[in-house]
């Protein structure tokens, strides 16, 4: 389902120290737009993006979690996003998933609600994303097809995947505000026989990057052009 990790593999010292102590900040932007953060507070040399640089929006925690459709779990951690129009439906969830926060590899894996999964541009192929390694790191050389292997990004980075739920013309998008190399992985979900032979199983979209902390915006409530107007308006 994941794109498991083996902690022992990930190179740990000095210049790539794990963080032990995770924060975890939940809050929302307006409506249709909540913030989901994790990092460390206490360190000072992590870079993420000044907002006169990356444009970003003040969220706050005014409302409950229950009132974003926010649900989290102890022993492990865990936490689900589901439609608050439904709240059956769940849009992005982390049961399972493998997560690691380091100075120079950050993960987290999320399970998203199909596999009908766009964005995370620049680059040239179809516009389905398929099953693969999609590379984010500004390219300036020749743009070959990208075949999902990774490393055939293009010139341009936008952190930002469009996702159908698992409602008929409705969609998500994931703004992952980081401007560090970024090389998302998605994996197709198996439908389960018998259970879900007609519905997308969905998938699981581990977010890999290379430095700063993982901050995502996700932007509910709208068809495609309705969550891409949410997110170009977000970043300006």
């Amino acid at each position: 389902m994941n794109f498991t990790i083996d902690p022992e593999m990930i190179p740990s010292g000095k210049n790539n120290e794990i963080t032990e102590n995770v924060t975890f900040h939940v809050s929302q932007v307006d409506l249709k737009t909540t913030r989901i953060w994790f990092g460390n507070e206490d360190q000072s040399n992590v870079y993420n993006p000044p907002a006169d640089v990356v444009n970003t929006k003040a969220a706050t925690n005014e409302n409950t979690l229950e009132s974003l459709g926010f649900m989290i779990y102890a022993n492990p951690f865990e936490f689900e996003l589901r439609s608050t129009r439904t709240l059956k439906d769940t849009l992005i969830n982390m049961k399972g998933a493998d997560f690691v926060i380091s100075d120079k590899y950050l993960q987290l894996d999320l399970q998203v609600p199909s596999q009908k999964i766009y964005g995370f541009g620049e680059r040239h192929r179809q516009f389905t994303l398929e099953k693969g390694t999609w590379t984010m790191w500004a390219n300036g050389q020749a743009s070959p097809y990208d075949n999902g292997q990774g490393g055939l990004q293009t010139y341009g980075v936008h952190p930002f995947a469009l996702i159908q739920t698992q409602v008929e013309g409705e969609f998500i998008g994931l703004y992952f505000r980081n401007t560090n190399a970024a090389s998302p992985v998605i994996r197709h979900n198996k439908a389960t026989p018998g259970v879900q032979p007609l519905t997308d199983p969905g998938a699981a979209l581990s977010y890999i990057t290379t430095g700063g902390d993982i901050e995502i915006f996700v932007f509910v409530k709208g068809d495609a052009k309705g969550i891409i107007k949410q997110y170009q308006n977000f970043v300006g």
